[in-house]
């Protein structure tokens, strides 16, 4: 099978299906080094290109209600040639004159997407705010003394930008104290199931706190 150097989808021919009465699934990433908005009709999905990060996140719509998350892992490697397909809705290419610094590549089927835990549209926001201007929030988070203003600037970071799970985790491990950060996470980042337990784990040393954190948040 044929996989293409860029966001594609394409029929697997072992899999006999009329691709008409798939329903389209919006595919959808964003970093500096490129944009995509486009939709996935058949029934194997892949991808490969550029990487801001470690990680590219994918995320997948259906309809109006529910997503599901992807993370490709990136890994250092020479530039390669994003190109448009005729799903795309939009897409945006970084230059191809500065090789991009790490690329990743994913093979996708719609079984592989079903397996993945569903979050609500409704409870989300798009796109995840870019690595440049979160890493200039953490330095201004950093630079801060007291505990109580660094929790009211990840507090104000949080409404007005989307932050990832991985942006959160990183900002909360600022706050000292287990207790603030606790009380941080029950304020603004209590959505069911948004933590998984290896997340308290590393967020939380204190036995009793981090029993606490079992107690607040439905864990996956």
């Amino acid at each position: 099978m044929h996989i293409a150097g860029a966001c594609t989808a394409v029929s697997d021919s072992l899999l006999v299906t009329d691709s008409a009465s798939i329903p389209p699934i919006r595919v959808r990433t964003s970093d500096a080094l490129m944009q995509m908005d486009s939709l996935w009709i058949d029934t194997l999905w892949s991808w490969t290109g550029p990487c801001e990060n470690d990680v590219r996140l994918f995320r997948f719509e259906y309809g109006d209600s529910l997503y599901r998350s992807v993370n490709v892992p990136c890994a250092r490697s020479e530039a390669i040639l994003v190109q448009s397909t005729p799903s795309s809705l939009y897409e945006v290419a970084a230059s191809t004159s500065d090789s991009p610094p790490r690329s990743g590549a994913i093979q996708l089927t719609r079984e592989d997407l079903l397996k993945i835990r569903s979050k609500s549209l409704e409870q989300s926001c798009y796109p995840p705010l870019s690595q440049a201007k979160f890493q200039r929030f953490i330095n201004e988070m950093s630079a801060t003394i007291f505990e109580s203003d660094k929790c009211d600037l990840l507090a104000s970071c949080s409404h007005e930008s989307c932050l990832t799970s991985s942006q959160i985790h990183t900002a909360l491990l600022l706050i000292p104290s287990e207790d603030r950060r606790l009380q941080t996470m029950k304020n603004h980042f209590s959505q069911p199931r948004f933590w998984r337990r290896k997340d308290l784990e590393s967020l939380f040393q204190l036995k009793f706190i981090f029993e606490q954190a079992l107690e607040s948040f439905e864990t996956y």
